[in-house]
């Protein structure tokens, strides 16, 4: 009987680890950052927002993050990516694919403690961008293979030009499930992609949420929302799990799983200068 009991308890082991394993997502919290944060100027608008919003066609094809926790990263250089091509009214495959951002330039520097096999956290990332900027994807690719090759000077001069302004949370913790879906619903309104932290099921990778009973608070992501339907009451959701995840790279989420489960929501502000070279 003992052998017996000794056995199960690996075979559960075993199969958490290997479930467990499959996570690789890298939202690492920081609840007292977050809150020190200033409100974003967007006001809630909820009852006067249009019907429908898609910043799809903006959005750069759905990158794969492999099996290193940069889901912040991800979210972050697809975020300024779609803000260039909304300004822009960029919308061909390659004029968006040639000005994706990197999102190695921004893990490879964010990860915590070094470590490739660690998260980040969403002021890194943001922080960084304010002070660093970030260069283009076609000059700094990401290898999911690795995680330790260091930005250049060159990489840096041409960051440089995309530093942004500020960036703003949405919504303070106090704040209930249907102000934090209507600040979020009127960012994306005005044509700002919304930089989520969410809380999601273990095995996201493996199938994505059909209703709010299977959207399952056990850990947590990274993702970009892009787009919203007040008729089916959901947003769209960019993942960085590759163009076979979803609907390429999509999934939709609604309100109330939405409301329920996010944990942070910021919006990026671009200055005047950015897209210059101009030294600060």
């Amino acid at each position: 009987m003992n052998k017996v009991f000794a056995i199960s308890i690996l075979i559960c082991f075993g199969s958490f680890s290997s479930f467990a394993q499959e996570e690789y997502n890298g939202l690492i919290l920081e609840d007292e950052n977050f809150d020190t944060l200033p409100l974003s100027p967007f006001q809630s608008e909820r009852g006067t927002l249009p019907l429908l919003m898609d910043l799809k066609p903006f959005c750069p094809a759905a990158g794969d993050q492999g099996q290193q926790p940069s889901c912040v990263a991800w979210t972050i250089a697809n975020a300024l990516t779609v803000i260039r091509a909304v300004k822009a009214a960029e919308r061909s495959t390659q004029g968006k694919q040639a000005m994706a951002h990197s999102v190695a330039y921004i893990y490879n520097q964010i990860k915590h403690q070094g470590d490739c096999l660690k998260g980040a956290t969403f002021s890194a990332g943001l922080s960084l961008l304010k002070t660093r900027g970030d260069c283009l994807a076609k000059d700094l690719a990401y290898d999911q293979t690795q995680c330790h090759e260091l930005p250049s000077s060159v990489h840096h001069q041409q960051a440089a030009k995309y530093r942004i302004a500020n960036y703003y949370k949405l919504f303070d913790k106090t704040s209930t499930t249907d102000e934090k879906v209507s600040t979020i619903l009127t960012a994306i309104a005005n044509q700002q992609p919304v930089i989520l932290g969410l809380k999601v099921p273990f095995g996201l990778r493996q199938r994505v949420p059909r209703n709010a009973e299977e959207w399952k608070p056990e850990t947590h992501h990274a993702m970009l929302a892009v787009g919203y339907n007040d008729l089916t009451e959901t947003i769209t959701l960019m993942n960085s799990y590759g163009p076979n995840w979803g609907k390429e790279g999509f999934c939709e989420i609604d309100y109330h799983s939405l409301g329920t489960n996010v944990v942070y929501a910021y919006v990026i502000e671009i200055g005047q200068d950015f897209g210059r070279s101009m030294a600060r």
